[in-house]
């Protein structure tokens, strides 16, 4: 991964009206989604560092990443290190 950025960032952030959608980022985030908010009040609910996994990720677009993210969330299958506001024992993740 020679000619690739120090960190690709793989952000999906909720509009006001629900709705999900995906962000990448190179080298740094910006400087709204690192500060602190109360938790359920951040601007993003999923975060991963793409160039951690390899270059098959660091590489795919990000219609595909967005897929890969849907169809994780539909089989309860996201990496809770990975959500913004983790899920708390007991209960449901929403």
């Amino acid at each position: 991964m020679a000619d690739t950025p120090e960190a690709i960032y793989f952000i999906v952030r909720k509009s006001a009206r629900g709705h999900e959608y995906g962000e990448v980022y190179f080298e740094r985030l910006p400087n709204s989604l690192t500060r602190r908010y109360p938790p359920g009040q951040r601007p993003f609910v999923y975060a991963l560092r793409l160039d951690k996994l390899g270059d098959f990720w660091a590489t795919l677009p990000l219609d595909l990443l967005m897929l890969h993210y849907r169809r994780a969330k539909m089989l309860g299958r996201l990496p809770a290190e990975n959500l913004v506001d983790k899920p708390q024992e007991g209960r449901a993740p929403t």
